[in-house]
């Protein structure tokens, strides 16, 4: 028997994002460079970001809600910010 289970968390605030450490860390990568006046890093890294950690957690949801007994209502919960993304 497998001792390792997949599970999905939906409190905290899991109960408002799906990934809220992807969304802290997304925030992290834009504000950081700004401690420096780096706009332009700022602006890029963050967009370069975004298409990567899309792709990512494109894979990662496919696999996630494949799972049997997955609450559906995490599937409609906003991936990042409540209300925006």
């Amino acid at each position: 028997m497998d001792s390792t289970k997949l599970g999905v968390i939906t409190t905290g605030p899991f109960r408002y994002v799906r990934h809220p450490n992807y969304a802290a860390v997304f925030l992290e990568m834009f504000f950081l460079p700004l401690i420096h006046t780096a706009w332009i890093t700022g602006l890029a890294g963050s967009l370069g970001h975004a298409i990567v950690l899309s792709q990512r957690l494109s894979t990662e949801e496919k696999v996630l809600f494949r799972r049997p007994g997955l609450p559906r209502g995490h599937v409609f919960e906003a991936r990042f910010l409540p209300g925006l993304f």
